[in-house]
C-alpha cells in the first residue's frame, strides 16, 4: 500500500502486478514476489494482460517479505531476470537492493522512487502496527505530499 499511496499522491503512474508468477523459459525458473510494480516501464506494459519476460521488461520494483530465511536465493533469481530493484522486509526493517553489474547492492534510497528511503519505509512499517489504517493512509499521503517540494535525493523523513 505504501508504494500505491506514494505514487498516487505524486501522480506517478504505476502498474501493480502483485504476486504474479514471472517465468522465463530460457532460464528454466521464475519467481512470484509478494508484490511487484512497473513504474519506469508502466507505459510499456500498460493494457497488457500477460507479461512475457522474453520480450517485456521485468517489474521495476519487487517487494519481498522475509520473516524467516528461505533456502532459495531469491536475489540471484531476481538478478538473473534483470529486476532492477528489490525491497526486502524482515518484519522490522526494509532494505533496498539495487541491481548493478549483475549483483544487488544495498542502497539507502530507491532508484524507482528516489524520494523514498529505507528509513522512511521502515518507519511507516512500524507505524502501521499501531495506527488505525485511515490515520496511517493519511500519514503516508501527507509525507508523500511533502516530497513534491523536497530536492531530488533529499527525502525528508519526519
Amino acid at each position: 500500500l505504501f508504494v500505491e499511496i506514494v505514487t498516487a499522491e505524486l501522480g506517478i503512474p504505476i502498474r501493480s502486478t502483485w504476486s504474479t508468477t514471472f517465468r522465463r523459459r530460457d532460464l528454466e525458473h521464475g519467481f512470484e514476489p509478494d508484490a511487484s510494480f512497473y513504474i519506469q516501464h508502466e507505459a510499456r506494459i500498460r493494457g497488457q494482460r500477460e507479461v512475457d519476460l522474453l520480450v517485456d521488461p521485468p517489474p521495476d520494483l519487487v517487494l519481498e517479505m522475509e520473516y524467516s530465511r528461505s533456502a532459495i536465493d531469491k536475489l540471484s533469481i531476481f538478478a538473473s531476470m534483470g529486476v532492477p530493484e528489490v525491497w526486502r522486509c524482515d518484519g522490522e526493517h526494509v532494505t533496498i537492493h539495487l541491481l548493478a553489474d549483475g549483483r544487488y547492492r544495498d542502497s539507502s534510497s530507491s532508484a524507482c522512487l528516489p524520494m523514498v528511503t529505507s528509513e522512511a519505509i521502515s518507519r511507516f512499517l512500524a507505524a502501521s502496527r499501531t495506527m488505525l489504517s485511515p490515520a496511517w493512509f493519511k500519514a503516508v499521503s501527507e509525507w508523500a505530499g511533502t516530497q513534491r517540494t523536497a530536492p531530488p535525493g533529499n527525502a525528508t523523513t519526519r
